[in-house]
């Protein structure tokens, strides 16, 4: 979770599903910036039909400021072709257009989210942010990730390990 006092604008307030971290570096989700294009407009605009599918009126979210015209499904479920980052439990991350198209067999849209470009960091910079407290680690929640709107999921995941982000200080004092 992006800290209250961040203020750079790709992050203030965003809530980053954290897909890969090794020394190498980390790459991560933004999920709850959803923009005001549909997945069914963009993939018309790319020329794909998908016959008004149910996936057609998801929002295309902001996943983060690298490669911002990469597309990225976070969903729940199996990935029985193996091209997907496994996060917690059964939520996987896919850039692969197969498993894309796999998820269009679905009948229902509850447990997915489309989205374009990702969070990167070099080596090491996630781990000095979050020491200097620019970004605070939490449990991955399904709740937050699929059931929660998302102008509430920042809130709620802070909430979620018992923080209020409201009385978060701006300051440091002596005491």
């Amino acid at each position: 979770l992006a800290a209250p006092t961040l203020q750079d604008p790709n992050f203030v307030r965003s809530v980053v599903l954290l897909v890969r971290h090794t020394p190498q570096g980390a790459m991560g989700m933004i999920i709850n910036r959803p923009g005001p294009r549909r997945l069914g407009e963009l993939l018309q605009g790319a020329g794909i039909d998908v016959g008004g599918h149910v996936l057609d009126g998801l929002p295309v979210c902001q996943g983060g400021p690298v490669a911002g015209e990469s597309g990225w499904v976070v969903y729940q479920g199996p990935d029985p072709r193996g091209e997907s980052f496994e996060t917690v439990g059964d939520v996987r991350v896919t850039g692969s257009m197969e498993v894309f198209r796999d998820l269009m067999t679905r009948d229902r849209a509850d447990r997915v989210l489309f989205l374009l470009g990702y969070a990167g960091w070099g080596a090491g910079q996630l781990d000095a942010e979050t020491e200097a407290g620019v970004w605070v680690p939490i449990p991955m929640s399904e709740r937050i990730l699929f059931d929660t709107p998302f102008p509430q999921r920042w809130r709620a995941a802070f909430l979620s390990v018992g923080i209020d982000p409201d009385l978060w200080t701006f300051q440091t004092g002596e005491g």
